[in-house]
């Protein structure tokens, strides 16, 4: 299985035959058979500065049809598309078989990557004289996240190392990569892994000072929209020194559309920082009102044997209700955080 597959930004499932027991039985020999592929989101950081590129991935699919050791044999450029390997873990195969027996087999798989329609900073591609500076942003990028998702600042020097002009471009974006992931890192992460101990525990929050639970909430929230407001500070910063080195008159236009002019379209970073806060924030509202609910219907529940006992069916099915739609919620941040990590981390 080596056959090369075309990936762009679309993420889907194709189903390529019916899901059943990974089973040899009454099978002789028999090869390996897709069952489900997953598709991935091209890497976020490959579109964002329009690099194309192919990669070469090996996995193992084991005897009961699922994939294990997706790793990276080579990638074009050099990491660019390291993140998409951990797509394979969600295929799925009918196992090979040999003498009536599943066993393991080693495939390899290679994707050529092509950027999707509707990125129109990219049209046109990128000169061949800035190929070093859209690598090297790209791998910028990729030791941000690796960083943060260790909980440390990454180890990033703020002075450049290509030559002009664009080591103006890629000093700028080194000083506010090191901004932001100091942000993300020191302030936003730690904030963070206290929601979750917080909201972890909402399933029994019964057991909780309701009200104090409410101000926890309340400081969540505060903490949380202060962040963001230092997050647009940087940007705002950043755009500004982009704009004074797009005004320079040394930038070629082909490479200011792809390196500076998607940076400086405040509404689209806006409403991606939206999108991006949005679900945090209503899974703390659901929250809120879940308590503020048991709160003001405190004399119709007691807890028992460690559950709810509500004093009629209707306060019990309300009450369900907004667990429910608290517990939606948090799926929903659980499913963006891994969308996130499929289309930022590298694979390791």
């Amino acid at each position: 299985m080596n056959n090369a597959r075309r990936w762009t930004a679309a993420m889907g499932i194709l189903l390529a035959g019916r899901i059943d027991a990974a089973s040899c039985e009454g099978v002789a020999d028999r090869e390996v058979v897709p069952l489900v592929q997953v598709e991935p989101a091209y890497p976020a950081e490959a579109a964002m500065f329009c690099v194309e590129g192919y990669a070469r991935y090996a996995f193992t699919i084991l005897p009961d049809g699922t994939v294990a050791d997706a790793r990276v044999l080579e990638s074009v450029p050099e990491g660019a598309f390291d993140a998409a390997a951990r797509i394979f873990e969600f295929w799925r195969f009918s196992p090979r078989c040999v003498d009536g027996r599943a066993v393991s087999r080693t495939a390899t798989q290679q994707v050529d990557f092509t950027l999707p329609p509707g990125l129109p900073h990219c049209g046109g591609g990128v000169p061949d004289a800035a190929v070093p500076l859209q690598i090297e942003l790209v791998a910028l990028m990729q030791r941000v996240d690796e960083a943060l998702r260790a909980g440390r600042s990454p180890d990033i020097e703020e002075a450049p190392v290509l030559d002009p002009p664009y080591s103006a471009i890629e000093g700028a974006y080194r000083r506010f990569f090191v901004a932001q992931a100091d942000l993300m890192a020191h302030e936003v992460h730690p904030w963070v892994r206290d929601a979750d101990r917080v909201l972890g525990r909402a399933e029994r929050v019964p057991g909780l000072d309701l009200r104090t639970h409410l101000e926890t909430l309340d400081e969540l929230r505060r903490v949380y929209e202060t962040d963001v407001a230092e997050w647009s500070r940087l940007a705002d910063a950043f755009d500004a020194e982009l704009a004074e080195i797009a005004a320079s008159g040394d930038i070629q236009p082909a490479v200011r559309r792809v390196f500076i002019d998607p940076m400086l379209d405040a509404g689209a970073r806006d409403a991606e920082l939206d999108r991006v806060m949005q679900p945090t924030l209503d899974l703390l509202a659901a929250e809120r009102t879940l308590v503020e609910w048991l709160l003001a219907h405190a004399h119709e529940w007691e807890l028992a044997d460690g559950e709810l006992r509500f004093a009629s069916d209707r306060l019990e099915r309300d009450y369900l209700g907004l667990a429910e739609a608290r517990d939606a919620a948090r799926e929903q941040v659980r499913l963006d955080a891994a969308r996130q990590e499929m289309m930022w981390s590298p694979s390791r």
